[in-house]
Formats: structure tokens, C-alpha cells, sequence
């Protein structure tokens, strides 16, 4: 099948993420690491294999034309160079389909069936970026950070890639779609590599995920996720 339009413009900005890390003070090294594409029978046997889930079209045309990515950087940390920042998506061989963990996140205890969870970055640190696959709408993405409670992310696969570049893979950015929001250390790479998304911060992540901050756009499986809608406050906007 062909690729939507736009994929191909989404790994462009991957290069201009790139660039604009080599081009930061703060970063001493860039590393891109080589992948090669998917083939549309591997795709076909992974989603055979699971039962016949289908993977979203818009993440099945990326791994046509990218199987996976690793972006890794090196910073300056009190004077040397140290390991920080990953940007980073699993390849068909990598990514997987897990046990779902309701890990006490409020809007899942009324679900009425658990969502088929896929781990589309296995190799993250912070924790568990998935997509889930609910009863009705389309697979959105989720984070579910360490202590085992999720916070939505994205409408779409597109949306997050967008996000994961605009991020430049400063460590921890996940947490800011979390209810417990960016740690110390985490702020401040993103203060000083890309500070406005500060400005863009979901009010979800500062105050209550619930209630008046919580906008009904943001349920599990809810409708309001399928593109082209009109969805409530967008946590998701760069």
C-alpha cells in the first residue's frame, strides 16, 4: 500500500532535528544509527502472528520506508560528554505486543475489555510508549511511565513521530504527557534545547488529569481521536 501523504516529509524531520542538534552547544556528538525498510510481507507475518491486529497504516508506511530509528546524542554534563539524549522507534523485528497494565490509571478502570497494548519503542528509557488498540476507534498512543500509570499522547502514530522529533530526544520528555510531569533534570534539557514546548506543557501534566483539565477528547477509544476531528485542548500541538 502506499504510504500517506506527509510520511515521507516526517523523516525530514528527522534530519532537521539532526542538524539542529549538531548545530546546539549543548551537544557534543550525534550518532544516527543505519536501518534498513521493512517489507510489506514481514508487516503482513507480524500482524498474522498477533491474530490479525493491524498495525495503524500511518506506522505500517513508516516501517516501509524506515524499520525503526535510533538517534543518539552526547551533552556536556558537568564539563564532559556523557550519554543523554535518544530519540528512538522500534522496527517490526523489535516492536511487541505486551500484557496490558491498567497500573491504576483512573480512566481505564471502566473499560469494558482491556486494549491490545504494542510497544513501538522498546528500547526507551523513561518507559513504555504503546499503542492501544481500544473496543472502538482507532489505536492512539500512550506513555506508561515507570510506576505503571499511563497518560495520553497522541491521536495518531504521526502525531507522536511528530513529537519525538520537536522533542530532539531530551531525556524523560514522555513525562510531560504524565500526571507526575517533567523531573528537574528533564526540564532543564528541555529549557535548553527546545524551550517552547514549556510554553505548550498539557495543563493535564500540572495539575489534575481529571475533571476540568481532563478533556473529555482525551478517554481511552473515544471517538473525538479519529483524525479530522475536532478534539478538545491538544496536548499533542507543536
Amino acid at each position: 500500500a502506499p504510504a500517506p501523504r506527509g510520511m515521507s516529509s516526517r523523516l525530514e524531520e528527522v534530519n532537521t532535528a539532526v542538524q539542529a542538534l549538531r548545530d546546539h552547544s549543548c551537544v557534543t556528538s550525534v550518532r544516527v544509527a543505519p536501518v534498513g525498510t521493512a517489507s510489506a510481507a514481514a508487516i503482513k507475518a507480524w500482524e498474522d502472528s498477533r491474530g490479525g491486529l493491524k498495525l495503524p497504516a500511518d506506522f505500517r508506511a513508516f516501517l516501509l520506508i524506515s524499520d525503526g530509528l535510533q538517534v543518539s546524542w552526547r551533552g556536556a554534563v558537568r564539563g564532559a560528554p556523557e550519554e543523554v539524549g535518544l530519540m528512538s522507534l522500534g522496527g517490526i523485528g523489535t516492536i511487541q505486543e505486551v500484557p496490558f497494565d491498567p497500573g491504576g490509571t483512573p480512566e481505564f478502570a471502566s473499560l469494558p475489555s482491556p486494549p491490545s497494548c504494542v510497544d513501538i519503542d522498546p528500547a526507551c528509557p523513561a518507559g513504555r510508549v504503546c499503542l492501544l488498540f481500544f473496543d472502538t476507534g482507532p489505536p492512539q498512543v500512550w506513555f506508561q511511565a515507570r510506576g505503571g500509570e499511563w497518560g495520553f499522547v497522541a491521536r495518531t502514530f504521526t502525531d507522536y513521530f511528530r513529537l519525538l522529533t520537536v522533542h530532539l530526544g531530551v531525556p524523560r520528555w514522555q513525562y510531560m504527557f504524565s500526571s507526575g510531569g517533567l523531573d528537574p533534570v528533564a526540564r532543564m534539557w528541555v529549557a535548553m534545547l527546545c524551550p517552547q514546548r514549556l510554553e505548550v506543557m498539557p495543563t493535564t501534566t500540572r495539575h489534575s488529569r481529571l475533571g476540568a483539565n481532563r478533556p473529555e477528547a482525551h478517554r481511552p477509544g473515544s471517538q473525538q481521536h479519529r483524525p479530522g476531528s475536532a478534539p478538545g485542548r491538544e496536548p499533542q500541538s507543536v
